[in-house]
């Protein structure tokens, strides 16, 4: 059996490990294990971001050498993630990143467990907002407008709109209909050609 065929697609959403990289298995598991035990342990941070993984490795000598290398490897063999590195300063100290971008499900069948999870808690807060925006969409901007464009006569009407529940509902729907979208327009960009 092929390990391209073999790799579990549950865990990366429907894409196999053999869509993302072009190394053959072997050769695959002998960087994934280079990286894992020669690059990874020299990283200062990992994080997360909304299109990809980045690692901060502090500036020392061989290091640079070492990550581009790395960085060119993968350019070669998985086409479809974008790797970068970069020159950066952080808290007055410089460093190097090497931030790796592409669809969630492309990032964990490429990296595996080097990729972590992204945090719902981003998601939620993005969410959070939204409803919060809402509600003062419908608190406040909605009955000012109404006011100025239909006058005075209607701001009695709207006197009306001071229940709380009412407007944590609508926060509710906002927030929900937001984490939707969010959701639908993050799978669009995983699966562009929606197959």
């Amino acid at each position: 059996m092929d390990t391209d065929e073999a790799a579990p697609a549950e865990a990366a959403g429907s894409i196999r490990i053999g869509d993302v990289c072009t190394l053959p298995g072997d050769a695959r598991e002998q960087r994934m294990a280079f990286v894992r035990e020669q690059l990874l342990p020299r990283a200062r941070a990992r994080r997360r971001s909304a299109r990809g993984v980045a690692w901060t490795f502090p500036v020392e000598a061989g290091l640079r050498d070492a990550l581009e290398t790395w960085v060119e490897a993968e350019r070669r063999c998985c086409g479809g993630l974008g790797f970068a590195l970069h020159d950066v300063v952080e808290d007055g100290e410089a460093a190097l990143v090497v931030e790796v971008r592409g669809p969630e499900p492309a990032l964990r069948a490429a990296l595996g467990e080097l990729a972590p999870a992204p945090s719902r808690r981003a998601g939620l807060l993005r969410a959070a907002a939204a409803g919060l925006a809402g509600g003062l969409l419908v608190c406040c901007l909605l009955p000012a407008a109404a006011i100025g464009l239909l006058g005075g006569a209607f701001a009695g009407r709207l006197a009306g709109l001071e229940d709380p529940l009412a407007l944590a509902a609508v926060a509710l729907i906002v927030a929900g209909a937001f984490r939707a979208w969010e959701r639908r327009r993050a799978q669009r960009r995983a699966d562009p050609c929606g197959c």
